[in-house]
């Protein structure tokens, strides 16, 4: 999963200097090196580790293994969201960042496991969805300050 997201933004940086795009790949370049970014790419590492763990044990069906992949696509997809913000932004995205982006991911995977066994109506969803816009918001409003 790494190698895909790191190939995917290598076709992105070709296509932006083609495009004569180079201040987007220098601030792709300094978000991944803040301290928030570091943060996600440490939690990825841990993730895809565990990933091959349970692997090992299990087939792709099982429950664990299933979990595992949503949290890992998740995380991939929050990690994406952070590369696209604004160089001027870049002093914001600190450890703190980080672990709000983190807290957000495990918001969102209790949220797809309660929807495994409740549908959409049940109060506990509608919790855990409140949750994950608690969560966004707090992103979101963390860029005003």
């Amino acid at each position: 999963m790494k190698n895909l997201v790191m190939t995917i933004l290598l076709v992105l940086a070709l296509a932006l200097v083609s495009f004569g795009q180079t201040n987007l790949i220098q601030s792709f370049a300094k978000v991944e090196n803040s301290p928030a970014y570091k943060v996600l790419v440490s939690q990825q590492t841990k993730v895809e580790s565990e990933l091959t763990a349970l692997r090992k044990i299990y087939t792709d069906k099982h429950p664990d293994v299933l979990a595992k992949k949503a949290e890992l696509n998740i995380l991939t997809t929050e990690m994406a969201k952070v590369l696209w913000i604004e160089a001027n932004k870049y002093n914001q995205l600190t450890d703190y960042f980080g672990k709000l982006v983190l807290e957000k991911v495990a918001t969102e995977l209790e949220l797809n496991r309660t929807l495994t066994r409740f549908t959409a109506k049940h109060p506990l969803v509608q919790q855990k969805t409140q949750a994950v816009a608690l969560a966004e918001s707090q992103i979101a409003e963390y860029f005003k300050n």
